[in-house]
């Protein structure tokens, strides 16, 4: 995830300087708690928040969801950056989607990657196919290791075919990584 469902995302650095942090953690702390949770998952998903990944992500009807979606962009925490039948969101600031990010319990995380994880291949399974680092890094995220390495196996060998072998060591390394944490 680059930007979204579609490219790779890099968990967020916690090097927010702490005065931004904490006034951006303010405001995300008075809103009303469908808006903070709507923000939360948005911020897993990525900087750019396809609506049809963040309804399957989120716990909250569609009418719920779209009238959170307007009031944090009233907030500006988010702007339209499509409209239609399929929208899509961004983060007004990369500084807002990581303290969103960060301020997501971290017990909560592994659920949430999961859920992206799910709705991904459900929604976007071409993600699998063409950014399987994507799928990698959530399913990881989630703790589910087989997954992970499965994907991260195929980014592996779509680098190899691209001569990007920098990136096939990465992501190979990485699976290796993940299969000595499983059991034999």
């Amino acid at each position: 995830l680059a930007r979204g469902v579609g490219g790779q995302q890099k968990v967020p650095s916690i090097d927010v300087p702490s005065t931004i942090h904490d006034v951006l953690a303010a405001r995300i702390d008075a809103l009303a708690e469908i808006d903070r949770q709507v923000l939360q998952f948005a911020a897993v998903i990525g900087r750019d928040v396809p609506f049809n990944i963040l309804r399957e992500v989120s716990t909250f009807s569609s009418k719920d969801l779209r009238a959170s979606l307007v009031r944090l962009q009233s907030a500006e925490f988010l702007y339209a950056v499509r409209l239609g039948a399929e929208p899509e969101y961004a983060f007004k600031h990369s500084l807002i989607h990581d303290v969103a990010y960060i301020g997501l319990l971290e017990e909560d995380r592994p659920r949430v990657h999961l859920r992206l994880a799910q709705a991904i291949e459900k929604l976007a399974p071409e993600t699998g196919e063409r950014r399987p680092e994507t799928l990698a890094r959530h399913y990881g995220e989630a703790g589910r290791q087989a997954e992970a390495i499965g994907y991260l196996d195929r980014a592996g060998q779509l680098a190899v075919q691209r001569s990007a072998h920098a990136d096939a060591v990465a992501h190979l390394s990485q699976g290796l990584k993940l299969l000595a944490m499983l059991p034999e």
